[in-house]
């Protein structure tokens, strides 16, 4: 039998999965820049065509995964392209009714909260196209993206670019709203 070493990312994506503390940051980041992080997702992307898991279920994913992390203010590379990884092993909650009618839109809100409301509008609107937008929301209604895959390369491409770019400032929940709304509209 061969034993596969886990890196930094896999290492966090199963603590995540498992519900446990993500461990402590280490001197050498697996994702350093914004390629490592784009290449990272390309591969997850891949894995996921072939999953059968839908992007309202994956969203739902990333939602649980990220809800678990809310007191985090600053979050580095690694562990988020572990959450997005988490997002693709953990049993993604049921959607909940109550997020089509909800009032989500995103005026003035920040961090944390901001993400949670465009995730759980998306979420909303991708499970019941036919009254998307039916409460207020954080996003618009076009969607280019209609696949894991796709939200992965759109919110990867639009948010961080396709350059070696670094990365060693780490990652706000701003940062990951951004990703989100590119991932629905960067086509």
């Amino acid at each position: 039998m061969e034993i596969v070493a886990l890196d930094r990312v896999d290492a966090i994506a199963r603590a995540l999965v498992e519900g446990a503390a993500p461990p402590p940051r280490q001197d050498e980041p697996t994702c350093r820049s914004s390629r490592d992080v784009g290449e990272r997702l390309a591969r997850l992307g891949r894995e996921l065509d072939g999953s059968g898991r839908t992007l309202p279920e994956y969203l739902r994913g990333w939602w649980s995964v990220g809800a678990a992390l809310r007191d985090l203010d600053e979050i580095d590379p690694d562990l988020f392209v572990a959450m997005l990884l988490a997002a693709a092993r953990v049993d993604p909650p049921p959607a909940d009714p109550a997020w089509r009618t909800a009032d989500l839109a995103s005026d003035e809100w920040d961090g944390y909260l901001l993400w949670e409301r465009i995730v759980k509008s998306q979420v909303a609107d991708l499970e019941d196209p036919q009254r998307a937008g039916s409460g207020r929301r954080a996003v618009g209604s076009r969607w280019d993206s209609h696949t894991p895959a796709a939200y992965l390369k759109a919110g990867a491409a639009g948010a961080f670019g396709t350059d070696d770019d670094s990365l060693d400032d780490g990652l706000g929940w701003n940062d990951l709203a951004e990703f989100a709304l590119c991932g629905q509209r960067h086509g």
